[in-house]
């Protein structure tokens, strides 16, 4: 692989922090926002982020929570279990639930694309510490489009994967950018979600 320096590296710092360690570089909405960039940049050197994480993560890392990365985060045996450590950590309880509202209110924005949609309702869905494999998040996911398009994408969502009731929200955008491909949700579009539930899937 490539190797990589500092410079190349995403810095841990977030905009809700006081405290910016880095001011030249990028604060972080999320610490998922952080760490899907720490993994991109690692995989773009065609390294993989499991085998190389140990030697990255201390460069990217503020002096204050040097302790913190000695005693608890290296200690991690495997970059899933560093991430959650990471979380447990740093994911603040306020921005936890504003993404879990948004999760439970999901609904497409007028001029909005499905791909557009699935990858807020996505990031939201991350950033809440809901599991993607979730199928009642699928419901929700679906319900967020105008009802007459709710209808198309259940319709090839029982083609496609006939005998099954319940969807993620993965396997409903890939079949809706089959049936909508980069279409925009109307300017007229009311979220009528609340008493859609007659497309429901089930």
């Amino acid at each position: 692989g490539i190797s990589l320096s500092k410079r190349d590296l995403p810095m841990f710092q977030l905009r809700s922090s006081a405290t910016k360690y880095f001011p030249k570089d990028q604060a972080y909405d999320s610490i998922h926002h952080f760490l899907r960039s720490f993994e991109k940049v690692i995989l773009s050197s065609g390294q993989s982020v499991d085998d190389v994480w140990r030697r990255y993560i201390p460069l990217t890392i503020p002096y204050d929570l040097d302790l913190w990365l000695n005693q608890e985060l290296l200690l991690a045996d495997s970059w899933n279990a560093a991430k959650e450590k990471f979380t447990k950590k740093f994911n603040n309880a306020a921005l936890r639930l504003d993404a879990r509202r948004e999760v439970q209110g999901a609904t497409m924005k007028p001029g909005e694309t499905t791909e557009e949609y699935y990858n807020r309702f996505a990031r939201a869905v991350m950033e809440a510490g809901y599991s993607t494999e979730d199928t009642t998040l699928g419901d929700t996911f679906l319900l967020g489009f105008p009802a007459a398009w709710q209808i198309q994408i259940n319709s090839v969502l029982c083609a496609q994967y006939a005998g099954t009731s319940n969807f993620t929200a993965g396997q409903i955008v890939t079949c809706a950018l089959n049936v909508l491909n980069s279409q925009k949700c109307p300017i007229s579009f009311v979220n009528q979600k609340k008493g859609g539930g007659n497309s429901r899937v089930g």
